[in-house]
Protein backbone atom coordinates (compact mmCIF):
# COMPACT_ATOMS: atom_id res chain seq x y z
CA UNK A 1 0.00 0.00 0.00
CA UNK A 2 2.50 2.43 -1.28
CA UNK A 3 -0.46 5.30 -2.00
CA UNK A 4 -2.34 7.34 0.79
CA UNK A 5 -3.99 10.21 1.21
CA UNK A 6 -3.94 13.11 3.62
CA UNK A 7 -6.72 14.63 2.90
CA UNK A 8 -10.08 13.39 3.75
CA UNK A 9 -12.49 14.13 1.09
CA UNK A 10 -15.48 16.27 1.85
CA UNK A 11 -17.59 14.75 4.51
CA UNK A 12 -20.89 14.89 2.86
CA UNK A 13 -19.49 12.63 -0.21
CA UNK A 14 -17.79 9.89 2.20
CA UNK A 15 -20.12 6.79 2.94
CA UNK A 16 -19.70 5.23 6.42
CA UNK A 17 -19.43 1.39 6.69
CA UNK A 18 -17.95 -1.12 8.88
CA UNK A 19 -16.03 -4.00 6.84
CA UNK A 20 -14.08 -6.28 8.17
CA UNK A 21 -10.77 -6.83 5.74
CA UNK A 22 -7.93 -9.17 5.60
CA UNK A 23 -4.97 -6.77 3.89
CA UNK A 24 -2.54 -9.30 2.29
CA UNK A 25 0.99 -7.79 2.57
CA UNK A 26 3.39 -8.23 -0.62
CA UNK A 27 5.78 -9.88 1.97
CA UNK A 28 2.89 -12.66 1.73
CA UNK A 29 2.35 -12.01 5.60
CA UNK A 30 -1.18 -10.70 6.16
CA UNK A 31 -3.28 -8.43 8.79
CA UNK A 32 -6.86 -7.76 10.24
CA UNK A 33 -8.22 -4.51 9.35
CA UNK A 34 -11.45 -2.47 9.22
CA UNK A 35 -12.60 -0.26 6.55
CA UNK A 36 -15.09 2.41 8.21
CA UNK A 37 -15.74 4.84 5.38
CA UNK A 38 -15.64 5.01 1.53
CA UNK A 39 -15.49 7.53 -0.97
CA UNK A 40 -15.93 7.11 -4.57
CA UNK A 41 -14.09 10.42 -6.61
CA UNK A 42 -15.31 11.78 -9.88
CA UNK A 43 -12.97 9.55 -12.01
CA UNK A 44 -14.40 6.14 -10.68
CA UNK A 45 -11.26 5.89 -7.69
CA UNK A 46 -13.10 3.89 -4.78
CA UNK A 47 -10.90 5.32 -1.72
CA UNK A 48 -11.46 3.46 1.86
CA UNK A 49 -10.68 4.48 4.86
CA UNK A 50 -8.75 2.03 6.50
CA UNK A 51 -7.71 1.14 10.22
CA UNK A 52 -5.08 -1.73 10.48
CA UNK A 53 -6.38 -4.13 13.93
CA UNK A 54 -3.54 -3.80 16.92
CA UNK A 55 -1.81 -0.62 15.40
CA UNK A 56 -1.25 2.31 16.72
CA UNK A 57 -1.22 3.92 13.60
CA UNK A 58 -4.39 6.09 13.25
CA UNK A 59 -7.09 5.82 10.65
CA UNK A 60 -5.97 6.77 7.16
CA UNK A 61 -7.84 7.01 3.31
CA UNK A 62 -5.83 4.84 0.87
CA UNK A 63 -7.18 3.50 -2.69
CA UNK A 64 -9.35 0.15 -2.22
CA UNK A 65 -7.43 -2.55 -4.22
CA UNK A 66 -8.99 -5.87 -4.39
CA UNK A 67 -5.85 -7.68 -5.09
CA UNK A 68 -4.70 -6.72 -1.49
CA UNK A 69 -7.94 -6.40 0.65
CA UNK A 70 -10.32 -9.29 0.91
CA UNK A 71 -13.18 -8.35 2.15
CA UNK A 72 -14.45 -10.63 5.56
CA UNK A 73 -18.27 -11.89 6.00
CA UNK A 74 -19.85 -10.07 9.11
CA UNK A 75 -22.69 -12.52 9.48
CA UNK A 76 -24.75 -15.14 7.98
CA UNK A 77 -23.84 -18.08 5.42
Amino acid sequence: MGVEWVTAPPDEEIHRVYEPVEIRNRDGSWALGRINARWYGDRGEDWCRLRIVGSDRPARWVPFDPDVFVELQIDGT
